[in-house]
């Protein structure tokens, strides 16, 4: 009778070691990035074309910031700013984005980060009505801005874009 009792004490105190009375939540982190995390801004966002053919419109400040995974700015890290304008929304599964030639206002190309891990570039509107290779931007038209980092770890960097709305000059 006392080996039984015994027992039943033994099995008692082991389920109650078992159990968690006490439990602190752990401090939530995040958001999560990846190995780069891109932040890309336009300012502004809403540019106006030229009042003729040859004045140049608006100009907006493209800026990408670069941070590693635990959040620090990386400096000294190449940046390529692409201008396109993306297809209809109607458009077929496969059809692409249309790159913007430099002569139509994409004045980026590759920056290098500052020490705040901070690359900016121009996009100047062209003039209205745009012509040749430009003519795709007698708007309006969305124009994105895709900010891609350079660096050996592909699968561990994402794109983001900034977004350039292109408006034209209405004759007053």
């Amino acid at each position: 009778m006392r080996s039984r009792f015994i027992t039943a004490l033994m099995i008692a105190a082991g389920a109650a070691a078992c159990t968690v009375s006490q439990t602190t939540n752990p401090d939530l982190a995040g958001p999560s990035g990846f190995g780069t995390s891109v932040t890309a801004t336009a300012a502004p966002d809403i540019l106006t074309m030229g009042a003729f053919a040859s004045a140049s419109g608006t100009t907006s400040v493209i800026s990408a910031s670069l941070r590693d995974a635990s959040g620090n700015p990386i400096a000294g890290r190449a940046v390529h700013f692409d201008a396109n304008v993306p297809p209809p929304l109607n458009a077929p599964p496969d059809q692409q984005a249309t790159p913007i030639p430099a002569s139509c206002g994409n004045q980026g190309a590759i920056v290098t980060t500052n020490a705040s891990g901070i690359a900016t570039t121009t996009f100047t509107a062209p003039g209205f009505p745009a012509s040749g290779a430009c003519s795709m931007l007698n708007g309006p038209v969305q124009i994105n801005m895709v900010v891609t980092p350079e660096g050996t770890d592909f699968q561990g960097t994402s794109n983001n874009h900034a977004v350039v709305q292109l408006v034209l000059n209405r004759p007053q």
